[in-house]
C-alpha cells in the first residue's frame, strides 16, 4: 500500500496548481525573432566591450528595430540605465513620441520590475528574453517598481528617463540639492 505524508500531498497539489494556473513560456522562434534576439545579444557584447554589465535589449515595431540598448549602468554612472530602459529611451528619442503601442522588446535577461514598469508606461506590447526568446508577456505596472516617482518632482531625473516621466520634473535647485544631501 502506497503511503503519502501530508507534506508530499501538499507539495504535489501546489505543483499541480502552478501547472494549471501559470501560462507556459512560449518562445519566439521565427527567423525575424531570431534576428532580434541576435541584435539584443550584440548589444550585450557592446555593453561588455565598453566595460559595463552583460545585458542588452532592442525595441521592435512593425518588424523593424527602433531602439538599441546596451547596459549603461557603469559607463554612465546611472543605476537606472538598464539595457531595457536604454533601448526604450532610444526608441522614444528617435521617434519623438512618448508611447510605443504595438512595440515589442527583446532582451538578454528578464526585465527587472522597474524596467517592466517603464515598459508598461510606454505601452510596450510584449517582452521576450534570453537566447530562446521566452515570452514574458505584456509588461505590467507595479507600485513598488518605481520608487523615484515619490521624489522625482524635486529632482531633474526620474527612473523612467529624462524623456518619459508621468510626473513633471522640476529642475534641481541648490536648495533642494543641499536638503537632499543633509538627509540621512
Amino acid at each position: 500500500m502506497l503511503r503519502m505524508n501530508r507534506r508530499a500531498v501538499l507539495a504535489g497539489t501546489r505543483s499541480l496548481l502552478v501547472v494549471l494556473i501559470l501560462p507556459r513560456d512560449t518562445a519566439a522562434t521565427g527567423a525575424a525573432e531570431k534576428n532580434f534576439i541576435a541584435e539584443a545579444a550584440r548589444m550585450m557584447r557592446e555593453a561588455v566591450a565598453s566595460g559595463d554589465q552583460p545585458f542588452g535589449a532592442v525595441v521592435v515595431k512593425d518588424s523593424a528595430i527602433i531602439g538599441y540598448g546596451p547596459s549603461r549602468v557603469i559607463v554612465d554612472h546611472n543605476a537606472n540605465a538598464h539595457a531595457e530602459r536604454v533601448a526604450l529611451w532610444d526608441a522614444l528619442r528617435r521617434l519623438g513620441i512618448k508611447e510605443l503601442p504595438g512595440a515589442v522588446i527583446y532582451s538578454t535577461a528578464r526585465p527587472c520590475l522597474a524596467c517592466e514598469d517603464a515598459l508598461a508606461l510606454a505601452h510596450i506590447e510584449r517582452m521576450y528574453f534570453g537566447a530562446a526568446g521566452v515570452d514574458a508577456g505584456k509588461p505590467r505596472r507595479s507600485r513598488q517598481a518605481c520608487q523615484a516617482h515619490t521624489t522625482c518632482s524635486s529632482t531633474s531625473f526620474c527612473c523612467c528617463g529624462p524623456i518619459y516621466c508621468p510626473r513633471p520634473l522640476k529642475a534641481a535647485t541648490s536648495a533642494s540639492i543641499a536638503a537632499s544631501s543633509m538627509s540621512p
